[in-house]
Order: structure tokens, then sequence, then C-alpha cells
């Protein structure tokens, strides 16, 4: 109804070999203004072109990997896609646009994404190492030489020193009450921004150890925070531990390159076995460094293993 020329009082002559199609006035009345006719159309054809364009590129939580999940044949970034089965439900699927030789149900090889985040539940053993790792990290973000509290407190308990000494020097007229007055006020000042700079450090410390328990209780439990965060935070959490992408082969997954702090930890435990140059396997059921709960992975495929191969 709304691309019939009629209702605007025109009349459509249809294409031939040797003009192309013509709306021309007809005898009729419109009941729309010719103006009001070809903005509709305008409007119709802006829509049936944005209903046109491909989902490709448009955000599902079904498809958290896409962007960090790359083809093992050709080596570039997969995209994802639903599939209508007969019955009218909708699947998801991880699929390679160039080479076209991959195509992986998006639900297994989320579930071995996850898989690979449970088993990395590291034993008691590793948590001072991991601890130390952070600290050193958080410590390292400022390049400025720090004083330790001990050395603020010696200073500290010089200046006391020589504010005593100022008053014996007084007392024995040795120096005027004005220079008294003067050096007090000196050691005072300096007395106070060490006591200063001493609490600052102190606070410090306490939220270094704060942001310490806080990183060191997320890698614990990564699985949970990755199956409670919404879609962004995944993709964040998922480029952020696999810098290296993913790859999947429908069975198990691997990585070029794990996040240097996992990396480090996984690399103190004979359970992480090289494979190929810069590829690592972790199988978290033999791993000494993953707890082992005996919890099998949910899918046929085995958690993902580090390329740093993960299994």
């Amino acid at each position: 109804m709304l691309r019939n020329p009629i209702y605007a009082g025109l009349i459509r002559i249809p294409e031939d070999a040797d003009e192309q199609e013509e709306l021309i006035k007809g005898l009729h009345e419109g009941i729309i203004t010719e103006d009001l006719f070809y903005q509709a159309q305008s409007m119709l054809n802006v829509n049936k072109k944005s209903k046109n364009k491909p989902n490709a590129n448009r955000k599902r939580d079904e498809l958290p990997l896409r962007g960090n999940l790359i083809c093992s044949s050709c080596g570039k970034n997969m995209t994802g896609s639903a599939s209508k089965s007969l019955t009218g439900k909708r699947h998801f699927y991880y699929h390679c646009k160039y080479c076209h030789s991959e195509r992986f149900r998006a639900d297994i090889a989320n579930a071995a994404v996850v898989a690979t985040f449970e088993a990395m539940r590291f034993i008691e053993s590793t948590e001072t190492l991991f601890q130390a790792i952070v600290k050193e990290k958080i410590l390292g973000l400022s390049k400025l030489p720090k004083e330790s509290p001990e050395l603020i407190k010696k200073k500290i308990v010089e200046m006391k020193k020589k504010i005593e000494t100022a008053q014996d020097l007084l007392l024995d007229k040795s120096i005027s009450s004005e220079d008294y007055k003067s050096m007090r006020s000196r050691y005072d000042t300096e007395v106070g921004n060490l006591e200063l700079k001493l609490g600052e450090d102190v606070n410090k410390s306490s939220q270094t150890k704060k942001n310490i328990e806080e990183c060191l209780n997320a890698i614990k439990n990564l699985d949970q925070l990755y199956l409670r965060a919404n879609l962004e935070t995944k993709q964040k959490m998922i480029s952020s531990i696999f810098p290296g992408k993913i790859i999947f082969d429908g069975n198990k997954c691997r990585t070029e390159r794990l996040n240097e702090m996992i990396s480090l930890i996984i690399s103190t435990d004979k359970g992480f076995d090289k494979k190929k140059a810069g590829q690592h396997s972790i199988n978290p059921m033999l791993s000494g460094l993953v707890e082992n709960t005996g919890v099998e992975p949910v899918t046929s495929c085995m958690p993902c293993k580090r390329s740093s191969q993960m299994s």
C-alpha cells in the first residue's frame, strides 16, 4: 500500500525495451501529496537496506569468543552466526569466512574455554609465587626509588635527637633563643614530613596487600568470574589471558601466547609440558599446578591446552 503511487494521484508506466519505468500524473485526485509519497519511498528504501545488512558484526552473548578465535587453517579471525534447524531452533556456530574450512558449534567451543578457566585453580604452594609476581608488578608501576619504612623511622629518631641537642645547647646558652626556635621549627617540619610519608607508605602497603588478595581471589575463581561476567567483560578476560588468541579444533584449544603472569606461574609446574616451539599443554587432571577437582569437562572436548595446547 505504501508503495502504491495511485494514492498520490500517480500512475506507474512499466519499463519497456526503450523507456525506463516512469510515474505520471493520472486523471484522478490523490489522497496524499506527491512530496509525502516520495518521502515515504525514501524512508522505506532506507529501512529495506538496514534489514538486508548482515548480522555478522553484531555482538551476541552466545558468541563471546568472536574476535579472539582464529582459524587453524588460515590463521585469520573466525566470525560467528546463527543457523536455524528444521524445528526452528537457532544454533550458533563459529566459522571461518576466509578459507571456509572450519566450523564449530559455539556452545562446545565456549564450554572448552570455561573448562580451561576452571582448570586454572592453583595449588596452595603457588600462591606465594603469585603474590610475589603481583607485588612486583604493582610496585613496578612507580619508577621513583622508595625509602623503606625502617629507614624513614631511623631518620625520625635522628631528627628528634637533633631537637634534644638543640634544647641542651639552649640551656647551656650556647645558642640564642632565636636560633633555637629556627632550628626547632626546621626539625619539627622534617619530622612531620617523614611521619606523613611513613603513614602514606603504610596505607599504600595495606592497599597493595588488598589488591594482591583481590587478584589472587580472581585468578583462583576465573571460571565463576567469567560465567558471571557480561559479554564485554568476558571478551576482555579472554583477550587479556590469551593475548595470542585461541585456536579450537573441535576437541581442544591452544594458544600461541598466554598472559605473562599466568605463564610464569604455569611454567613452574611440571604438569604443564611443552609440545611445540612456543606452544604448551595444560591438562587439568594431571597438572600438579592445578587442583584435582575430579570434575570432567561438560562436553566431549577437553579444556584448552596452552600452544600454551589447552586440553
